[in-house]
């Protein structure tokens, strides 16, 4: 209402000035012009816009009004003679009436009449209006996001030996698949080329790791009678493989006989591998690369750092760098022994990427546990600045083995013992033997995986969980929980892995009481889905059935799982052999499986015999590549 002429004022106008017109001039009653009905004649213009106003002239007398035109519309105004509107000149019968429209470009103040000669009518509403500047058009939407990036395409590998004669000779295998289901053996006797002192030795890889687009498996090889550290490396997801490190390149430290490597770890752009090699005695042995696997150098030595004051012999067995948001620090955990062969568990710690370390533990730093005889550490992981390393340590005094377990919340500078002689409280029937094999941590969730002998002599799977960072411990898998398969007798779980709040657990079991004369062993795993806390056994004996070839053994020997994938790795067949290599997957975290490697398919390499895999790896979208994607 604010800018246009209000209609129902309009005809209280146009009677008024009727009455006054007829009292004028009697040409004035000829014709009523007024605004249309239901109409609003407008009083604003936006600049280099155009508005219309509606008017209708009624012809008031008893005869045909013809030849009449208008008069006084400023030249901003234009009459439109459309079909619909009035006619120019303007012609209408008795007490007929059109629509006039006049279409404004402008300004326009001024009163208008509808003439024929000296007799005119004005428009009982004049035009007045005014140009104003219209607002600025509001702005563009803003355009969609992007869509998202795809996800990145994240390798799995399996790695292991062959025979391919009845003597024990061996090759590398290595197969690789990049969604899950098609795997590709890459690595064989025939690919890479092998180092050329290996020819017709013993060659086996005993770990893998995969960050990204990056894979390395490391372990060792024969020449003639002395190993030497073996380390493998592919750039393309698995596709095509190098070896890296061999007996002559990078330089062994001085004086070197022989070496292995037991595992290797890559995060980000950071890998390390460790193991052992020998001397004047036998030493731990650890190399890092700076630049995803392309290049190493050996890091730590007999001389560097320096070694407890009662080391006599040692090695590392396992080697994590964190996958949390830094990957500054890297942890090497193994054992040594004394001069009185006294075994003693041993971590190294690096904060500045694999560059220099330094002895944290050894047999006084942090005080072993009560009545301790011996300990060690078979495995140790990293997230953040949350390590754990697991393992064994004997009580002398009950003459018991217990498992070990030391945790460490700022990345490996100073270390706590977590599990040891009944702390946390031990399963029920728990009697002897008990020991961790394998852990992992994924932001505040840990486990540690192994097993115990019962109150029947028989190894019984466990698992401890920590919900905390590592700080404390519970048992989840024993005797009695979860619930055992039917068919059970005897067995463990020898891995572990988790991912977010997903964990799986694999080994092996025997359906006999005696672990020591086993009838038939199968494949087991359990998974978890809220952070190791409570659990479900997913492969046994009959669930998924095993694939053709099985005849009496099977085992499953590592696991790993990223964003899309779970993999367990390991072999079946038979006690006498052949062994055939085995690889089970799970595309819902662990739920369901199915067997994507077995006896025949992949096609085995053209010499293989007898064979299967001891390590498996899957890479990982770790927290700095995620927020890196995010930002994209």
């Amino acid at each position: 209402m604010d800018n246009k002429f209000n209609l129902p004022l309009a005809k209280v106008i146009c009677a008024a000035i009727s009455l006054f017109t007829s009292s004028y001039t009697f040409a004035a009653g000829n014709f009523t012009i007024s605004p249309t009905h239901g109409t609003m004649i407008p009083t604003t213009v936006p600049a280099g816009s155009m508005v219309s106003a509606y008017y209708t002239i009624t012809n008031n007398t008893s005869s045909a009004r013809v030849g009449y035109t208008l008069r006084g519309l400023p030249n901003t105004v234009r009459q439109n003679l459309g079909s619909n509107f009035c006619s120019n000149p303007i012609n209408l019968a008795a007490h007929a009436s059109c629509v006039l429209r006049l279409d404004i470009f402008g300004q326009a103040q001024s009163g208008f009449a509808l003439c024929k000669g000296s007799s005119c009518t004005t428009a009982c509403v004049p035009l007045n209006v005014v140009v104003v500047t219209p607002p600025p058009p509001p702005p563009p939407p803003p355009p969609p996001p992007p869509p998202p990036p795809p996800p990145p395409v994240l390798p799995l590998i399996a790695a292991g030996y062959y025979r391919f004669t009845d003597v024990e000779s061996a090759f590398p295998l290595l197969a690789a698949s990049i969604d899950g289901l098609n795997w590709f053996y890459r690595i064989t006797s025939q690919f890479p080329t092998p180092p050329i002192d290996s020819i017709n030795q013993f060659t086996r890889l005993t770990s893998a790791s995969c960050n990204l687009n990056t894979c390395i498996a490391g372990g060792f090889y024969f020449s003639d009678v002395t190993s030497f550290p073996l380390l493998a490396l592919s750039t393309d997801k698995g596709v095509t493989w190098s070896y890296k490190i061999t007996s002559s390149s990078p330089a062994l430290p001085a004086g070197t006989l022989s070496g292995s490597f037991a595992d290797v770890s890559c995060n980000n752009s950071v890998c390390i591998a460790g193991g052992r090699y020998s001397s004047t005695a036998e030493y731990p042995l650890l190399a890092t690369s700076l630049d995803n696997g392309a290049t190493w150098q050996y890091t730590l030595s007999e001389n560097t750092p320096s070694l407890p004051s009662d080391f006599s012999n040692g090695q590392f067995s396992s080697v994590s760098c964190s996958e949390g948001t830094t990957n500054n620090v890297c942890i090497a955990a193994g054992s040594y022994t004394n001069s009185v062969f006294i075994r003693f568990p041993l971590i190294a710690t690096s904060i500045n990427r694999g560059q220099t370390w330094t002895y944290t533990v050894s047999s006084s730093t942090p005080t072993l546990p009560e009545n301790t005889d011996e300990a060690f550490f078979n495995s140790v992981s990293c997230y953040g600045t949350t390590c754990i390393a697991a393992g064994q340590h004997f009580n002398g005094v009950e003459g018991v083995g217990y498992p070990l377990l030391a945790s460490s919340t700022n990345g490996g500078l100073t270390w706590t013992y977590r599990v040891f002689n009944g702390t946390p409280t031990l399963p029920s029937d728990f009697t002897s033997n008990g020991i961790f094999t394998d852990t992992s941590c994924s932001a505040t969730t840990c486990v540690a995986s192994g097993r115990y002998i019962n109150t029947g002599g028989n190894f019984i799977p466990l698992l401890a969980s920590s919900t905390n960072n590592g700080v404390t411990w519970s048992f989840r898998i024993s005797s009695s929980s979860p619930a055992l398969p039917a068919d059970f007798a005897a067995g463990s779980l020898s891995s572990v892995t988790c991912l977010s709040n997903n964990c799986i657990a694999a080994g092996n079991y025997t359906d006999i009481g005696a672990a020591f004369l086993p009838d038939h062993f199968y494949p087991l795993l359990a998974a978890s889905s809220d952070n190791g806390v409570t659990w479900t056994y997913r492969i046994t004996s009959s669930t998924p059935g095993l694939p053709a070839g099985y005849i009496d053994a099977a085992s499953l020997n590592s696991v790993s799982c990223n964003e899309q994938n779970c993999i367990a790795a390991g072999n079946y067949g038979s006690l006498d052999e052949p062994i055939y290599p085995l690889v089970a997957v799970s595309k819902n975290r662990g739920t369901t499986w199915t067997y994507v490697i077995n006896r025949d398919s992949p096609t085995l390499p053209g010499d293989f015999i007898s064979g299967g895999f001891e390590a498996s790896a899957a890479a990982k979208i770790s927290p700095i590549i995620r927020s890196l994607l995010r930002s994209r």
